[in-house]
């Protein structure tokens, strides 16, 4: 009798631990391989708590693109430039994630909430200006210049030069980009993507001269 209560508990035990080990750990995967989900268990639903602020809220459902919830949490006033834990605006997160939608509905916010063209990129040890991550992704390299618009963000550029407003700060990142892009030693500047991407940003600048 002693012997076998010794083994229903071991068996017991053995289940129990195995039941949380597939329901709290996932795979690697996700923004930063911080291992957002599992086959056998989701982190997603033990991340949010009843007291989540909207914010978390957003940068869960941007991992998975939820157009429904972002637009949701958006409708009740979530704040796209809001920094996730990694330190980068829910719009990079978007953008990332490369929840198309979710990006052009950013933009399309009314002025004041739409995407803070200022903040900067931070990733993979580098620190980018908004046009520098756009145009040349994370991989951005002075010394090795990429095709413009890396990753196919050209719709992205488009949307950031319709929002975009003089100043001092996005004229000299604007021509820090087109400076990049048409350099004798990048050897994709007459890549047609960089050709289409150069002519946004000039007419951008052109527009930003004063009578």
């Amino acid at each position: 009798m002693r012997r076998f209560l010794l083994v229903l508990t071991i068996f017991v035990f053995s289940h129990c631990g195995l039941a949380a080990d597939q329901g709290a750990s996932g795979a690697k995967g996700g923004e930063g391989e911080q291992g957002i989900s599992g086959t056998a268990g989701s982190v997603y639903t033990n991340i949010l708590t009843r007291d989540s602020s909207s914010e978390d809220r957003l940068h869960v459902s941007l991992m998975s693109c939820d157009n429904e919830k972002v637009s949701a949490l958006l409708d009740l006033g979530a704040d796209v430039n809001h920094q996730t834990r990694l330190r980068n605006a829910h719009f990079y997160a978007a953008i990332l994630y490369g929840c198309d939608q979710i990006v052009k509905e950013m933009f399309d916010l009314p002025e004041g909430r739409r995407p803070n063209l200022r903040i900067q990129y931070k990733g993979e040890g580098q620190i980018l200006s908004f046009y520098e991550f756009i145009l040349f992704g994370s991989r951005y390299d002075k010394n090795n210049l990429h095709v413009a618009v890396y990753g196919g963000y050209l719709g992205y550029l488009e949307l950031a030069l319709g929002i975009e407003t003089r100043s001092d700060e996005a004229i000299a990142d604007l021509k820090k980009v087109l400076s990049a892009i048409e350099s004798p030693e990048n050897k994709y500047s007459k890549h047609p993507s960089n050709v289409e991407a150069a002519g946004f940003i000039r007419q951008k600048l052109s527009s930003f001269i004063r009578p």
